[in-house]
């Protein structure tokens, strides 16, 4: 069943209508300013004869930004470690292996010991040294 031609004219133009309404909120309301710093006006005080202090603050005034003071941060480097020597035990299993993450130091001297709990063969490498071994 299809409908009138004029109210598929009608609701097309709704819909447009509604679309173009939607595409002008998101342009209108997504132009952010760019700088959102708020920048201060300075008064100008002056003392009256009865005791009073007269603030005034001129609007038209060009306001002054002082550029925000950088900190400059500087790095100390890490006192160097000692190179240890640290022995890991590596239990390789059908579908996994533990531990799952070594981690060491720069330097440092590690000693793999590889323990083979499965049935099949499992190999050990690390292809940036040049280790390689089957269990």
């Amino acid at each position: 069943m299809q409908g009138s031609p004029t109210v598929s004219k009608a609701l097309f133009s709704i819909v447009f209508l509604l679309t173009i309404l939607t595409v002008w909120a998101v342009v209108v309301y997504s132009n952010s300013p760019e700088d959102t710093t708020p920048i201060a006006l300075q008064p100008t005080v002056t003392p009256s004869d009865n005791g009073e202090e007269q603030v005034n603050v001129d609007l038209n005034a060009t306001p002054t930004v002082s550029p925000t003071p950088t900190t400059e941060v500087t790095e100390i480097p890490n006192a160097t470690a000692t190179p240890a020597t640290r022995r890991i035990t590596i239990t390789a299993n059908e579908y996994s292996f533990a531990p799952n993450a070594i981690t060491a130091s720069a330097g440092d001297t590690l000693i793999f010991t590889i323990v083979n709990n499965g049935t099949e063969i499992h190999s050990f490498a690390i292809d940036e040294l040049g280790v390689q071994t089957t269990t």
